[in-house]
């Protein structure tokens, strides 16, 4: 019995101690596996946040396609150039000097420089002079004065013109640098301010915010960085030799406001303005002949001070003007005290282009030298520029010839004037605001608010179309030098049961007898702050007539003192009713 005790003790323990063993197996297992898992979580953890020093090139980027092609940097930003259009880079650097596609230099810096590609001849017009460059050559005027620099002002790459940064700083006001591998120019505008930070300490410059971001370059201990957007933890830089990435706020140290400095003289444009209101009739003119109605104007006591024929029109495409100036005319509005403005007009001689004449800078220098002779020769106080239905594809001649002819009027004393329809999207590429600069006056045509093409019949210029063009006129030009001009005529507007219109203008000297033909009645419309009145034809026709008179012409001439415009203007004499004129004196003084 004892013996058999003894063995199931010793069984006992055996087991208890295999039981051991194991456990502490398991354990051991547990604990290995629990290392295991540690490390390749550490590795994981690692991999996750710890930064990268994977590096990016910074050809990609700053992506171009060619040896001389470079990025430009404009104050802190650049723009990728889509797969989608066609590939013109926005800048060059050939034999060390940098370049500007003239495209981008228009739409980001300055709008006044002109390009005739048919003749290869830059221009920029500023408060004084016209500087003149042709494409390839260093040497270039200033009028007539000759000056260069080190390289062709102007080359076409691309088959595109470009220009040279050298000529470029001369005439607008930028500062710039050139970097290399890949090129880059660096342009800052006068007037950026940029928040100036320094490096604390030596930081990786990264493509994004975040420490797995790709490497641009290494930024070293207390290099300067031009802060373009704080993201909370990080920011966006740029370094002084061009590169743009995000390094932590943390390691940026103060922060400094710089405003880049001007080195460009402000320029004064002069305008020649008359102390007193002006007030300008325009007398039409299909020939000569129309010249000797000039003494009965003058007999009647109207308080005009301005008289604009329309004496000039484009003749031929070549920059030749058609011509009905008289010196007697001259003359006696000169006795009378009264001014002559010419009118040139691009509508009243077939056949000709805008575009051509505008556009090509050998017709439109004649163009320029036509109108000044014949203002010149009689003596002709100023020029009123009449140019209409003009397109998108003419704006930069266009304004080109504003900014060239402003300087050739002003050498001799001469007012420019220039009409322009009620401001709208369609015709912002006039460039009101540019035309101010050089013009004295320039008149809001405010009338036609619906034209002889309208495809619905309403009013030639109700009160809140010609108030609203005001409002829109004095964003882009200064009270004294808007001149508000204003219709004797209306459109007469008949709807047949069919519903097809047509139309007639009609005189205010004219509309009372009409009226009284017709037995119809006119009804004051105060929304609109002019007279209405329909009837019912014997064919079933609806006549409807938006009546211009004295009392719709005095709400409108009212808006002259209340806005301190520089006067008011009239289409056309012949259309108006006598008793106007005191009307018109009683708004004028």
């Amino acid at each position: 019995m004892p013996e058999k005790e003894t063995e199931k003790k010793q069984k006992r323990s055996n087991n208890r101690n295999n039981k051991r063993k194991k456990e502490l197996q398991r354990f051991i297992i547990a604990v290995a596996v629990l290392f295991i898992i540690v490390i390749l979580g550490t590795v994981v953890l690692v991999k996750k946040y710890a930064p990268t020093k994977e590096t990016m090139p910074l050809s990609e980027l700053y992506v171009t396609q060619a040896p001389d092609d470079a990025v430009v940097i404009l104050n802190g930003d650049y723009r990728e150039l889509s797969e989608e259009e066609a590939y013109i880079p926005n800048g060059l650097i050939k034999s060390g000097a940098a370049y500007l596609y003239l495209d981008f230099l228009k739409d980001n810096l300055d709008d006044t420089y002109f390009y005739d590609n048919e003749e290869n001849i830059l221009r920029y017009v500023t408060d004084k002079d016209v500087i003149t460059a042709t494409l390839g050559n260093a040497e270039y005027t200033i009028n007539k004065d000759a000056a260069s620099i080190n390289s062709p002002v102007v080359i076409n790459e691309y088959g595109e013109p470009f220009i040279a940064l050298d000529f470029i700083i001369q005439y607008t006001d930028i500062n710039y640098e050139i970097e290399s591998d890949p090129n880059r120019i660096l342009i800052e505008k006068a007037g950026w301010e940029k928040n100036i930070s320094t490096l604390r300490g030596d930081v990786a410059i990264r493509r994004y915010g975040g420490v797995k971001s790709k490497i641009l370059k290494q930024g070293l201990k207390n290099d300067k960085v031009a802060v373009l957007e704080n993201y909370g933890k990080w920011s966006k830089i740029i370094t002084e030799d061009g590169v743009i990435g995000c390094v932590p706020n943390k390691r940026l140290a103060g922060s400094k406001s710089e405003k880049v400095p001007s080195h460009i003289v402000e320029r004064e444009y002069n305008h020649i303005l008359s102390d007193k209101t002006v007030v300008l009739a325009w007398q039409q003119m299909e020939t000569a002949k129309g010249n000797s109605s000039i003494d009965s104007i003058l007999a009647k006591d109207t308080g005009i001070t301005v008289m604009s024929p329309t004496w000039f029109a484009l003749s031929d495409n070549l920059g030749g003007i058609r011509s009905f100036a008289d010196m007697d005319y001259v003359n006696k509005c000169h006795s009378a005290g009264v001014q002559v403005w010419a009118l040139c007009s691009n509508l009243l001689v077939d056949g000709t282009s805008s575009n051509e004449i505008l556009n090509v800078t050998s017709n439109r220098d004649n163009l320029v030298n036509n109108i000044l002779a014949q203002t010149i020769a009689y003596g002709i106080d100023g020029i009123n520029i009449d140019f209409e239905s003009l397109t998108p594809t003419a704006a930069d001649g266009y304004i080109e010839f504003i900014r060239e002819l402003s300087l050739r009027c002003e050498a001799n004393n001469i007012v420019l004037s220039v009409d322009n329809y009620v401001p709208a999207a369609y015709n912002s590429f006039y460039n009101r605001p540019e035309q101010a600069k050089f013009a004295d006056y320039v008149i809001m045509m405010g009338y036609d608010e619906h034209y002889g093409g309208s495809e619905t019949a309403g009013p030639n210029a109700s009160l809140p179309y010609v108030k609203e063009g005001i409002e829109d006129m004095l964003e882009d030009v200064p009270a004294e030098q808007t001149i508000l001009g204003m219709p004797f005529y209306m459109r007469i507007w008949t709807e047949d049961v069919n519903g097809n219109l047509s139309q007639q203008a009609m005189g205010m000297n004219k509309i009372d007898d009409y009226l009284v033909e017709h037995n119809a009645i006119r009804n004051w419309k105060d929304d609109l702050g002019l007279n209405y009145a329909e009837f019912l034809n014997e064919d079933k026709s609806v006549t409807k007539a938006w009546i211009e008179d004295e009392k719709s012409l005095e709400e409108k001439l009212n808006l002259i003192p209340t806005n301190k415009l520089g006067g008011a203007a009239f289409w056309k004499l012949g259309f108006e009713t006598d008793s106007v004129w005191n009307l018109v004196k009683r708004y004028t003084k």
